[in-house]
């Protein structure tokens, strides 16, 4: 890649903080609750805040407000930063939901600033992954971080760390005076309707691997417990994947611009299902850790995979930004299939729920890969004959 190193460092730190509260969602649905009196309002507030980054990308693409970059990183940042800073000093309960919302409108600008830049973006392939990798980076101090901060300073704890985070983002990016090796999306640009079906299966597809990983994720530590695991072994194994998913991240910023996507995703989605089924219905010990950790390890090439694909399908960049819409909604579906299942079939089911959502996610983008694929080689060998 041949972008400059301040704006990308930048977009990196911007991608922490746009994704900063759905890593530690569990986190702030129970210290909101515990400080509030009630488990469901700080589910409330987090799912206000993830329905407001739905929202806020959706309208940013709709309106077509994506051409000029950095004054929405600016102003998307400014929100988050305005949103940690009204929850540290919420009180009540209508406070707390409006800043939540703020934060979470900011998040979702952001999110789409980056999915659009970074699709717009020579090495598109290694940047998202690096916007992946950096989620979990942030996720992994996080989760580490934040408990001792609230169990000292109480609720403001919480988003103490955030707050500051999007303050570096924001401190890094004012002397960025252009975004880099950008390149505004133009008429001849505007998706085709084959190309346009194509993205919404992709953007389908999305949704379904995130209903499936955060179905699994999310419940994995009653999961291990489960399996006869302590509690504090399954946190254990919780910060094992997150820093094996880091280390797979930082190897597909450099495998998936050599490694052909259809191969990526056809491989690793039906693995992923079998190691969902693996986790939650494991005969030993060895078995059950090894598909955890192998299940975020492959996260973590299959999520920018289906990113650098919509970057091919749908060059303007507004496929690419509409990403989070079905990273949200599907998280959302994820959880909701798994609390609503588990009380009666118990753990057990949640690997096959996750492992129908990837499956179905094969079924959504491994097809328009494959159409990809062969045009991408039909065009190489037009160009080799001339």
């Amino acid at each position: 890649m041949t972008q400059k190193r301040g704006p990308v460092a930048a977009m990196l730190l911007a991608a922490s903080a746009g994704q900063s509260s759905v890593t530690i969602s569990p986190l702030l649905v129970g210290s909101i609750g515990q400080a509030f009196d009630s488990e469901l309002f700080g589910a409330a507030a987090v799912a206000l805040e993830i329905g407001g980054m739905a929202v806020a990308a959706a309208f940013l693409v709709v309106m077509g407000r994506l051409e000029r970059l950095r004054p929405l990183f600016l102003g998307a940042i400014v929100l988050i930063l305005i949103g940690n800073g009204l929850s540290m000093l919420a009180t009540t309960p209508p406070v707390m939901l409006v800043a939540r919302l703020l934060a979470g409108l900011g998040e979702g600008a952001v999110m789409a600033a980056l999915g659009s830049a970074a699709t717009r973006t020579p090495g598109s392939a290694a940047l998202f992954a690096m916007f992946f990798v950096s989620g979990a980076a942030t996720g992994a101090v996080l989760t580490q971080v934040l408990p001792p901060l609230s169990e000292g300073l109480g609720v403001p704890g919480l988003f103490i760390a955030q707050a500051v985070l999007a303050a570096v983002a924001l401190a890094v990016l004012l002397p960025a005076r252009s975004m880099p090796d950008f390149r505004p999306a133009s008429q001849n640009e505007k998706a085709e309707p084959e190309t346009g079906s194509g993205a919404v299966r992709v953007l389908l597809g999305v949704g379904a691997l995130y209903a499936g990983n955060v179905a699994l994720w999310t419940f994995l530590e009653r999961i291990a417990v489960s399996h006869d695991w302590s509690m504090e072994a399954g946190g254990r194994l919780i910060g094992m994947a997150a820093v094996v998913g880091i280390v797979s991240g930082g190897l597909a910023s450099k495998g998936l611009d050599r490694i052909p996507l259809l191969r990526v995703l056809m491989l690793a989605l039906p693995t992923m299902a079998i190691l969902s089924l693996t986790a939650t219905n494991a005969g030993t010990d060895v078995a059950f850790a090894s598909a955890v950790l192998g299940h975020n390890a492959l996260l973590l090439w299959v999520a920018p995979a289906h990113l650098a694909l919509l970057a091919i399908i749908d060059p303007s960049g507004r496929a690419g930004a509409l990403a989070i819409v079905p990273i949200t909604i599907g998280s959302f579906v994820g959880v909701a299939s798994s609390m609503a299942l588990t009380p009666t079939w118990g753990y057990g089911v949640i690997g096959v729920v996750g492992a129908v959502f990837f499956v179905v996610a094969v079924g959504l983008s491994v097809p328009v890969a494959m159409g990809v694929h062969g045009s991408l080689n039909a065009r190489r060998d037009s160009t080799l004959k001339r």
